[in-house]
């Protein structure tokens, strides 16, 4: 017979050790397994699948109601956190799933969709003085390391995003990866990397 040892009731927070338990059968998939006296199903999958409930838009609607701002911001438990510390750090996804939030995502930050729109104004160049010597005179002052994750950093960031500001005050190194993610909530990262730095904000 198949066993489900070491399962955890979906209700409790403590697993039952291998070889404790009561035997059942699960009334969905047919599977032997040991649970607490008043569990039914081996699993929140067949549980859900015996008593499907049905989502209707009503129902979508009062779920986001309910749920909206808990976790934007500072509620956010991912909130300003990159590299190790983040939850999603290793983890990778499949192909499929890749492809599925490609075609998800399509279309959905076009134009003043977009969090970085400006108006539609054209980017600006950058100045002379913005050279490559100053980039590398950067680098070298931080030892070619990113500042936010510690890693090997190569990219040259303008700390207020203005990139008119060439002064040797503005910038700092970051690697690829966090340097794309200064991108978005611009105002956290300025006045995070600000603090870094050593400058009042």
């Amino acid at each position: 017979m198949c066993f489900k040892k070491g399962y955890t009731p979906w209700n409790k927070g403590k697993t039952i050790k291998p070889g404790s338990g009561l035997r059942k059968i699960c009334p969905q998939c047919n599977i032997e397994f040991k649970a607490r006296k008043y569990s039914v199903y081996c699993s929140r999958a067949c549980r859900n699948k015996a008593n499907p409930i049905e989502y209707t838009d009503e129902r979508r609607e009062k779920h986001r109601i309910a749920c909206k701002g808990i976790n934007s911001g500072e509620h956010n438990p991912a909130y300003g956190k990159c590299g190790e510390d983040s939850w999603t750090y290793g983890t990778k996804r499949s192909e499929e799933v890749r492809q599925m939030q490609s075609e998800l995502k399509k279309g959905l930050y076009l134009g003043e969709d977009n969090p970085n729109w400006r108006g539609g104004k054209p980017v600006r160049g950058y100045p002379v003085e913005f050279s490559k010597e100053l980039k590398t005179m950067i680098r070298k002052r931080y030892n070619f390391i990113c500042q936010i994750c510690g890693k090997r950093g190569f990219s040259v960031h303008h700390v207020d995003y203005d990139k008119s500001n060439s002064s040797e005050d503005n910038f700092i190194v970051l690697c690829r990866s966090c340097h794309t993610k200064t991108n978005y909530n611009r105002d956290y990262w300025e006045e995070l990397l600000k603090e870094k730095m050593g400058v009042s904000v």
